[in-house]
């Protein structure tokens, strides 16, 4: 439960994030370059995976069960951290900033908002 709870969390601050890349000019090099291969990584998890990660997301299917489901820590041998961070932006996509175009996440409006909610109930 601590893990949704941590999930929905991160959600709120991707769905907050200013457009501008203001807080990466605030960042220091490192965060900001760690930042950067999250945010390209969830577009990389939308290429590779992206029909499966929406799938199992609209499923019920929790973000762990997802991650395990698709083999991405295995596939792109990177931590569990990383990992979760990343598909946060597979699914909500990214809305620009960081030096990196926005793109469009891989559930529609109405379909993260029960997303969402479904995290919220296993809380």
């Amino acid at each position: 439960m601590h893990k949704v709870q941590a999930y929905l969390e991160r959600i709120q601050i991707i769905l907050k994030t200013p457009k501008s890349n203001s807080i990466s000019m605030a960042l220091n090099h490192k965060t900001s370059s760690k930042k950067r291969r999250i945010i390209m990584l969830g577009r990389s998890f939308q290429k590779c995976f992206g029909q499966d990660i929406s799938n199992l997301a609209i499923n019920g299917n929790s973000p762990e069960e997802i991650v395990k489901y698709c083999k991405i820590n295995e596939e792109f041998r990177i931590s569990y951290e990383t990992t979760m961070n990343s598909l946060f932006y597979a699914l909500f996509g990214h809305p620009g900033g960081f030096g990196i175009s926005q793109y469009k996440g891989l559930l529609a409006k109405d379909q993260r908002r029960e997303y969402i909610k479904l995290l919220e109930s296993r809380v």
